[in-house]
């Protein structure tokens, strides 16, 4: 066992690697108070190259007194502690007591550093740890040069008395176990001004290596990890099993009030306010996966929100993959940022209901079309519901544009078509669109799509497209009329 003596009290100073500076404070303050009477072993101090898993064990079944050192919150290196303390637990099972002093107990003492939280037994985990026997130095590690000042010399203050009250009970022990030495020790020095000094020493680099540390973590954004099963035999079986966990806000873009939560696929998806969009959903995440995999990039993997208010971005941040064969994407949901708008309101208004009304026209009206019912019919079965989940988003992402720009409202209405026949249309149109979106869940739905479903589908988009065609047209020209009217 490091520095240890067969005459001394072994001291075990257990704490995670994060508590590193803490724990030389209390390391330093132990040995400058109690010199030739306690051998204090910690983890930093052993030799490099060794079995440390051995040594701990090993310098355990040594121990008379483990300190464990609790900071309230978990972190990576807590694994280390536990394990320290599991083993000095078990350990007094077979030797409940001392070795240099065989009628006295081996026992665990806690020195916790808590900013305000009472919750420090969270680095002891699982282990029986009293609460109201913590040492706890209490302090607001927000502003630590403040609370440096409060220090008093004469361990007046609640931090100083804290540490006093701690290193007093050590000493006790050793009078108990050492008298002799305890008695020296005495003798040497004033012993309540030496431990104030030590108490304000130790709290000051407590406070320093404290307020260094994080207090609080924000994800302003929207992050989503997936977790994808190894051996999956495609993309889409593999997201099927897949699950989601969600960091920052996801409200506005999945409808997700918690943050932290861990949802499965399916469950993810029926946070959608609609089938098209759980479908634009799926088949966006699909590709995004699938493009890292192949090591390609997606330019525009753009979505709707689940109420189809807000429109978002995709992007992989980062991508793990495990030894086990599952792999981790974190993907960072962006909203996208409207274009700024000049000019006057009206004329603004104008230019988005054109961008609109020809922007359906090019999906749908022209003989190239990309969602034309020629096109459509000539499309692979294998690749059919891939362009209707795509013709469904342009289609949302499109009047996601005209709900922006409020051509709906009745004084828009007004301006471009008059109010005669308004009812109508609105008629028309949610009819049409309506089928239309109908007959794309059939075909989404299907695995594979059939033949008889697919001349379904073309014969509904057919239908859709003369019955609308009209209507796109007049609403184009109407609104070209008005915009010349204003720049005559």
């Amino acid at each position: 066992m490091p520095y240890s003596t067969e005459h001394n009290i072994n001291v075990f100073l257990s704490y995670a690697h994060e508590d590193q500076g803490i724990a030389d404070a209390v390391a330093s303050a132990l040995r400058r108070a109690f010199f030739e009477t306690l051998d204090i072993t910690m983890m930093s101090e052993f030799p490099a190259g060794l079995n440390w898993r051995n040594l701990i064990n090993d310098s355990i079944e040594e121990t008379d007194i483990m300190i464990a050192i609790a900071t309230g919150r978990l972190k990576p290196g807590h694994s280390f502690t536990g394990f320290e303390i599991g083993s000095f637990v078990n350990s007094m099972r077979h030797r409940p007591n001392m070795k240099i002093a065989p009628d006295v107990a081996r026992r665990m003492i806690s020195f916790a550093v808590l900013d305000k939280t009472p919750a420090a037994v969270n680095d002891f985990e699982g282990i029986d740890i009293d609460p109201a026997a913590l040492h706890a130095l209490r302090f607001d590690a927000s502003n630590a040069s403040r609370e440096i000042q409060k220090l008093s010399s004469k361990g007046s203050d609640k931090a100083t008395k804290a540490v006093i009250k701690f290193l007093s009970d050590i000493q006790n022990l050793i009078g108990e176990i050492l008298p002799k030495k305890a008695d020296k020790i005495g003798q040497i020095q004033d012993r309540i001004e030496f431990l104030n000094t030590l108490a304000v020493t130790v709290c000051q680099q407590v406070f320093i290596d404290v307020s260094n540390r994080e207090e609080h973590v924000l994800i302003p954004k929207s992050k989503l990890i997936i977790r994808l099963q190894p051996n999956s035999a495609s993309d889409q079986q593999a997201l099927d099993a897949a699950t989601i966990e969600t960091q920052g806000p996801c409200a506005d873009s999945f409808g997700l009030g918690q943050e932290g939560q861990a949802y499965d696929w399916p469950g993810f998806l029926k946070y959608a306010s609609g089938p098209d969009i759980a479908n634009a959903w799926n088949e966006a995440f699909r590709s995004l996966l699938a493009s890292m995999n192949n090591s390609e990039f997606v330019e525009n993997n753009t979505i709707l929100s689940f109420d189809r208010k807000k429109t978002f971005r995709l992007f992989v941040a980062r991508l793990t993959t495990l030894f086990s064969g599952a792999r981790e994407y974190h993907i960072y949901v962006i909203p996208l940022l409207k274009p700024k708008d000049y000019g006057d309101p009206e004329t603004t208004m104008l230019l988005r209901a054109l961008q609109v009304s020809l922007g359906y026209r090019f999906m749908f009206l022209e003989a190239t079309s990309e969602f034309s019912p020629d096109i459509i019919r000539a499309t692979k079965p294998a690749d059919l519901q891939f362009t209707i989940s795509a013709m469904q988003n342009g289609l949302n992402m499109l009047l996601q544009m005209a709900e922006d720009a409020g051509l709906s409202s009745p004084e828009h209405v007004v301006t471009i078509f008059g109010a005669r026949g308004v009812d109508e249309i609105y008629e028309l149109w949610d009819k049409e669109k309506k089928a239309l979106y109908e007959a794309a869940s059939n075909i989404l739905l299907a695995s594979p799509p059939s033949v008889v479903s697919k001349k379904r589908f073309v014969a509904q988009l057919e239908a859709f497209c003369e019955h609308t065609r009209d209507l796109n047209k007049r609403y184009t020209t109407r609104v070209m009329k008005v915009l010349q009217r204003r720049m005559a």
